[in-house]
């Protein structure tokens, strides 16, 4: 793999955060990777609070998970992770964006369950919507610079 030169990433990542909602939220990594086929590209998203990350597409993926299943614990599961490090992804989350994810209900005869806040499910529909202008950019851009 061949990275692309910093002044390139510096333009696509200036391009995408000329809009107010992106500034100071996405950190953009580009490979290029050239094989013995065409050359191809990948990236990586996320979004931050003060340096730190706050959601990317792991938490974005236990969160959809959560959703489905009404349960931290089979959400885990899925992703082959411990209940604990979910949670605790799920707490540093909430911390760093000042609301909570989920709603919990402690288990009883009918069992517990998590349900997704509606300050969740719109993060989640806004940093889907964020992501999928973010790739047709990339698109765009390797296209007109790699064809």
């Amino acid at each position: 793999m061949c990275r692309i030169n910093e002044k390139y990433i510096f333009k696509l990542a200036h391009i995408l955060t000329r809009k107010p909602e992106f500034r100071d939220v996405c950190c953009i990594v580009i490979m290029v990777k050239q094989g013995g086929g065409a050359m191809d590209y990948r990236f990586k998203i996320w979004l931050e609070e003060e340096g730190e990350p706050v959601l990317g597409n792991g938490l974005l993926n236990l969160l959809n998970l959560i959703r489905r299943y009404g349960s931290i614990k089979r959400a885990a599961e899925e992703m082959r992770m411990s209940y604990r490090q979910a949670w605790g992804n799920i707490k540093k989350a909430e911390t760093r964006l000042g609301f909570c994810l989920l709603v919990k209900q402690i288990g009883g005869e009918t069992g517990g369950g998590a349900q997704l806040t509606p300050d969740a499910r719109e993060l989640i529909a806004k940093y889907e919507a964020f992501r999928s202008e973010v790739e047709a950019a990339v698109k765009d851009s390797f296209v007109k610079y790699f064809g």
